[in-house]
């Protein structure tokens, strides 16, 4: 497909997805609306910011008992959009989502939507809309505030990113691979050296290159931070599927505590 079709059907996109968001907006009379029928534990909601204008599609799945964490998991750039699928199906398929049912957590996967503006712009507007819906959430649900994990693939590893350093009170531990910080030659990285952090990456990634990933987990070993670091030589951007079943990065995170 050339360039101009490419332009042509994401601006398309823009245009039924910003469509579809005046709709629930204005149809909107909570934050947080049901959206659709359970599939495999996990309900279908909306969370709607109409000071924003933005809405934030999301799965959420309740664990059986109070005062349990809650994982929250960002997918990577092909599950965008409001179909509130996508990033289900990336759940279970790349990241291990069965283990982390397993786990007995609440799990929170958010689904980004296209807004006209760069990826800074809209990683921001999911990081932080996120945010406010993990706070409602705590307050709707019991759950444990003192544990809240986040973890992501690619685009969703960049959202990690993004959220840890927009709202670091918030997060007490996280897990990224293939991601990247933008900017990351000017962050701070002593803002975030609280939070015990897993990068994982491959060096023969042609769709996300390391060299950010090798810079912040340098970066945070010099601010003193928790910090572990997967680094491999194989598999390139589908390395995530190895590394959520064969290393302990479950077990890592949830035995975080703040």
């Amino acid at each position: 497909m050339d360039n101009n079709r490419k332009i042509k059907r994401f601006y398309k996109r823009l245009e039924k997805e910003a469509v579809y968001r005046k709709h629930i907006i204005e149809s909107a009379t909570d934050s947080i609306m049901i959206s659709g029928k359970t599939v495999t534990s996990f309900s279908k909601y909306i969370y709607v910011n109409k000071n924003d204008n933005v809405i934030l599609p999301f799965r959420f799945h309740k664990a059986k008992n109070n005062n349990q964490p809650l994982v929250i998991f960002h997918g990577g750039a092909g599950t965008l959009g409001y179909d509130n699928f996508k990033t289900l199906f990336e759940f279970f398929n790349d990241a291990n989502g069965k283990a982390v049912v397993k786990s007995g957590c609440n799990i929170l996967i958010p689904q980004q939507m296209h807004y006209d503006g760069d990826d800074n712009y809209m990683l921001d507007v999911l990081s932080e809309n996120t945010a406010e819906l993990v706070k409602s959430l705590i307050e709707k649900y019991e759950i444990d505030k003192t544990r809240i994990y986040i973890y992501g693939i690619s685009y969703g590893a960049m959202c990690t990113w993004k959220s840890i350093f927009n709202n670091p009170e918030l997060y007490t531990a996280a897990v990224e691979t293939m991601g990247l910080l933008f900017d990351y030659e000017e962050a701070d990285f002593k803002t975030i050296a609280h939070i015990p952090i897993w990068l994982a990456h491959s060096s023969d990634d042609k769709v996300v290159k390391i060299d950010s990933d090798d810079y912040c987990y340098q970066k945070l070993k010099e601010a003193g931070a928790d910090v572990k670091y997967t680094r491999w030589n194989k598999y390139g951007h589908r390395m995530m599927r190895k590394f959520y079943k064969q290393e302990p990065w479950l077990e890592w995170m949830l035995s975080k505590r703040r």
